[in-house]
């Protein structure tokens, strides 16, 4: 008797099951019936011009990746006609205000651009035990307490990156949690962070990684051209003047020759190239913390002077020898002008390879004595 009540507990279990797997298919087919192929964002933005965003902000686990106002955005698909387009960056002390950064604004404009032409693949399921599966965690509501900053970082956290817009017309804010990649097709999971229904989507957003990852990576974006001259100050100073493009060494003695023709030229494109691998609000407490070894004064033709100075961690520079000069850290600061005066604000970490190749004395543009 037992064994027949058990039997019929399962038929009755397995039964249950499948009606509600049928239930949940039939929501699906209706859902998918009235959403495939409609723009994600149609149903949200009831309006007949191409709205474009008053500003975008990104946030995933690591905090926030992107905060921008894009009011010099025009409806031509996405184009920003501004020269310029900056982000809020949060510092790691979190006593210090957002800051402002230029931010590389094709990136942004194709992102927007993307939103805008999203179309629905097929909506997936609604229930909020699957979201973890799709990464599509709210990061700014997700809370495990078992979890490590490692474990947060990798893409089975399940934690998606959340997207908000704000827009004019229609006055409105809208939030979109973007999950993990669809693997067989072009697409990615999307659920918008008001509703538990999730999306498969037929684009594949391109997002940043980190907070640095979208910022301006050329620091002094100047041509050889735009150049008057460059001034190492201190005892192993010298001067390169530029004129017309050509380069010429202050002071070059009689019998003396430069290593190769294009050596001076090559110094100024390593200035005009300089990219950071990392920064930090200045601070003159944690300047204080790095030993100098370089200053620069470049002057434009502009007039412009925009100093430039190196510096390495204080242990570096005790440890240093011949054999590690590659592994030492290197920090760059500016005392810039006019458009680059936001460098002002940061502390660079450059690579070391850049780093040596601007700490040149006079001599190593001299081609040796015969």
């Amino acid at each position: 008797m037992q064994k027949h009540v058990s039997f019929l507990l399962l038929i009755l279990v397995v039964l249950g099951a499948i009606a509600f797997f049928i239930h949940d298919q039939e929501d699906l087919k209706r859902a998918s019936s009235s959403k495939s192929g409609a723009l994600l964002l149609e149903d949200k933005l009831l309006s007949n011009t191409t709205p474009i965003p008053l500003s975008i902000e990104l946030i995933n686990a690591r905090g926030v990746l992107l905060m921008t106002n894009l009011s010099d955005i025009s409806s031509d698909e996405g184009k920003i006609t501004s020269a310029h387009l900056n982000t809020l960056i949060q510092p790691e002390s979190k006593r210090l205000e957002l800051l402002e950064y230029p931010i590389i604004k094709e990136r942004v404009a194709a992102l927007v651009r993307s939103l805008l032409q999203t179309k629905i693949i097929e909506p997936k399921s609604a229930r909020a035990e699957h979201q973890v599966n799709l990464s599509l965690l709210d990061p700014t509501t997700t809370q495990d307490p078992f979890s490590t900053p490692q474990d947060i970082m990798t893409q089975d956290s399940g934690i998606g990156t959340l997207l908000t817009l704000r827009f004019a017309e229609p006055n409105k804010t809208i939030s979109l949690v973007i999950g993990k990649q669809a693997e067989r097709i072009k697409g990615q999971y999307v659920r918008f962070a008001n509703s538990q229904q999730m999306y498969l989507v037929d684009q594949q957003f391109s997002l940043p990684t980190n907070k640095f990852a979208w910022l301006e990576q050329q620091l002094l974006d100047l041509s050889l051209n735009d150049i008057l001259k460059i001034r190492r100050e201190g005892p192993n100073q010298w001067q390169i003047d530029v004129n017309a493009g050509d380069t010429s060494l202050v002071n070059l003695q009689q019998g003396e020759a430069l290593k190769y023709s294009n050596v001076l030229a090559e110094y100024a494109n390593t200035l005009n190239t300089l990219q950071f691998e990392s920064l930090l609000p200045y601070t003159k407490a944690v300047w204080d913390n790095f030993e100098l070894v370089l200053i620069l004064q470049v002057t434009t033709q502009l007039g412009q002077t925009h100093g430039v100075r190196i510096a390495t961690a204080k242990n570096d520079t005790d440890n240093q020898d011949s054999k590690s000069q590659s592994s030492a850290r290197y920090y760059a600061r500016f005392n810039a002008e006019g458009e680059y005066a936001h460098l002002n604000n940061w502390i660079y970490q450059i690579s070391a390879n850049q780093a040596q190749a601007l700490l040149k004395i006079r001599s190593d543009f001299i081609a040796p004595s015969q």
